[in-house]
């Protein structure tokens, strides 16, 4: 007979000695240091078959430890099918909580993204709304880890809270979380406390794909609390960010944008160097003519910066434009045709 303790076969899943110790007289209830007994160590572990012997010694499967979980919110986080039939099967209780994050199994295996465990977990009677401490339930937990198969089986499980956790998936840029919640009727739309919405975050996240699905989904793009326009933030985010222009300018945004006395968004992207923005500003018709309030244009800026490519933009696209097109910034225009400047 080896010296291996029931916690220790347990653990490791080697069920000879479990079952050995069992037939000694050990007690299946043992724990160690930090409360965990022997079925919390085998659920841990997804040793189903140590669960089963240890399920029928009548080890006590709502046993919580010293931090509250139970073996059923343990084997959650691992994603053992198996172990998680057969604790329910003997009584597990499907609502316990964990004591510092308060949340069900069914919320720990949606933030694992294991979809196997969150329908068995759904098809015992889990609640598929309850909450933990920060009020997240387990269609946010799967939408923030961006597990989209989670998200199905929740959803078809008449999970609520799909405006915030449409909200959550722009935020993070899971585009196919947001697939799925807009697939199932959420309201692209939709506010939030923030007066926030999906697309509103995505934009401010960088996240070109995800703005993409939401513009397609008819968002509008003038909502969100932010003090600038979604242009704005896509113009003035850097790299990545300004991929995004050309998609907000199909849905709408304003080329010729006033984003403070005397300067347009063309002039930001001329700035600030964004030559894609810059691109997409003037093939939508941004006003190269403007004068800011210092009596310069935006292709003066780009010519100063030593942007070559830039200012064979603006010179290109100039051409067919007529001089007499109505001012956006000052009432004032400049020859958008003429020599650049020298230096």
């Amino acid at each position: 007979m080896s010296g291996m303790t029931l916690l220790t076969a347990a653990r490791l899943g080697v069920h000879q000695e479990v079952a050995l110790r069992l037939r000694l007289g050990t007690d299946p209830n043992l724990t160690d240091t930090e409360g965990d007994t022997a079925l919390i160590h085998a659920a841990r572990g997804g040793h189903v078959t140590c669960v089963r012997t240890l399920l029928r010694a009548c080890a006590a499967v709502n046993h919580q430890n010293q931090s509250g979980h139970t073996a059923l919110t343990i084997s959650a986080r691992h994603g053992s099918v198996a172990v998680i039939r057969a604790l329910i099967q003997h009584g597990a209780q499907l609502e316990a909580c964990d004591h510092q994050r308060e949340q069900t199994a069914l919320i720990w295996a949606a933030e694992a993204g294991h979809t196997d465990t969150v329908r068995e977990i759904i098809t015992a009677g889990g609640d598929v709304n309850a909450t933990n401490k920060q009020s997240e339930t387990a269609l946010m937990a799967a939408v923030m880890g961006g597990h989209f198969w989670c998200v199905d089986a929740l959803i078809t499980a008449r999970a609520r809270e799909g405006n915030t956790a449409l909200l959550l998936a722009g935020q993070r840029g899971h585009t196919g979380c947001v697939e799925r919640l807009l697939g199932a009727g959420v309201d692209v739309n939709a506010r939030y406390d923030t007066d926030n919405t999906a697309l509103s975050e995505a934009v401010k996240g960088g996240h070109a794909s995800t703005v993409q699905v939401l513009l397609d989904a008819r968002a509008d793009i003038n909502v969100g609390n932010w003090p600038w326009s979604l242009l704005w933030t896509a113009v003035f985010g850097g790299d990545g960010f300004d991929s995004m222009v050309p998609s907000l300018l199909r849905a709408g945004a304003d080329p010729n944008e006033e984003i403070s006395p005397g300067q347009s968004i063309l002039m930001l992207a001329t700035e600030l160097g964004r030559k894609q923005a810059l691109k997409a500003l003037l093939e939508a018709g941004a006003d190269a003519n403007a004068l800011n309030n210092q009596g310069v244009t935006a292709l003066m800026m780009a010519a100063q910066a030593g942007y070559a490519d830039s200012v064979e933009h603006f010179l290109r696209t100039s051409t067919s434009r007529t001089a007499q097109a109505t001012p956006h910034c000052s009432g004032r225009r400049g020859s958008a045709t003429a020599t650049a400047p020298r230096f």
